[in-house]
């Protein structure tokens, strides 16, 4: 376990090191939107190829799919009713519903799966991860576009931006390539494999750069939206399991899934968008930390089931 904890220590480095460079301002006013631009259109474009290449769905797991779809679906709304009793302005409630999808799993949970559970539990892990991540780059981005400075515009406008997105236009060629079989050579496979590996940095990095931390009000704020998300999340997932036909292995992986801290991809959506940067970057820190000491707990509960 306590190499699982290492593991997720450059996670905190990198924040730090882009903190620490914004306030010494070592770094050019615009840093944060620069990172965010090379983050966006060249990183997660490769990691989408990385991650859905050779992907195929069946019947068999379909059931998966139909279980992260209702989820997110349940999130959005909780956190929607939540904007509406808060009367939170546009920009952060546009982040914070944004932020409500994103969940760190392979960032943070894949070193503790790995260690503590057999391979079919991660497997299933992963296929989740797959389904939620293609949910999170394009239902998270519009949700976040259409809160932010460019949605002033019209829905047909964010539309045409979304179609022209390299992030859609990433999973839509790399499903058509699963979808046709085509071939891919290996040093294309290599080259996007070696330019994925810096959507990490970058995003971490860009969380740092982003990063405020909250007065006694703003910590509230957090709390809240934190307990909100764990307890409406634990609650859908106990009902679904008891509705969709899981098996032992499926809701072990549910749990570990989606029980995990508020991701970091939303700040580069919120930055490109023109929203509330802060309240991400504070959301995924304040969240992880948590999870440092709650995670291995979950891990504990998850393998007595």
């Amino acid at each position: 376990m306590s190499e699982s904890i290492m593991s997720t220590l450059p996670i905190y480095l990198s924040v730090l090191l882009g903190y620490i460079l914004k306030k010494k301002k070592v770094l050019p006013e615009n840093a944060a939107k620069t990172v965010a631009v090379v983050a966006f259109n060249i990183a997660v474009p490769f990691l989408i190829f990385n991650v859905l290449y050779g992907l195929k769905f069946t019947a068999e797991n379909l059931h998966m799919v139909y279980f992260v779809l209702i989820l997110i679906a349940a999130v959005l709304t909780i956190f929607y009713l939540y904007g509406k009793i808060t009367k939170t302005n546009k920009k952060t409630i546009g982040s914070i519903l944004g932020a409500s999808m994103g969940f760190g799993i392979g960032s943070f949970a894949y070193p503790f799966i790995l260690a503590s559970f057999p391979n079919d539990v991660f497997q299933n892990v992963v296929l989740l991860d797959i389904v939620h991540f293609i949910l999170m780059v394009t239902v998270g981005y519009l949700v976040v576009a259409l809160h932010g400075d460019k949605s002033a515009v019209n829905l047909t406008l964010v539309k045409q931006k979304l179609l022209l997105n390299p992030i859609v236009i990433a999973i839509v060629v790399t499903l058509g390539i699963n979808y046709l079989n085509v071939s891919v050579s290996q040093g294309i496979l290599d080259a996007s494999s070696f330019f994925s590996r810096s959507f990490a940095f970058l995003a971490t990095f860009l969380l740092g750069l982003t990063l405020e931390l909250p007065n006694f009000k703003k910590a509230q704020r957090l709390t809240s939206v934190f307990l909100i998300r764990f307890v409406g999340v634990l609650v859908v997932i106990v009902l679904l399991v008891k509705l969709l036909p899981f098996s032992s292995v499926e809701t072990k992986a549910v749990y570990l899934a989606f029980l995990t801290p508020f991701a970091v991809l939303p700040v580069i959506f919120a930055e490109e968008q023109g929203t509330d940067t802060a309240i991400i970057s504070q959301l995924a820190l304040f969240s992880s930390l948590i999870y440092l000491f709650l995670y291995p707990l979950v891990i504990v509960l998850v393998q007595s089931m």
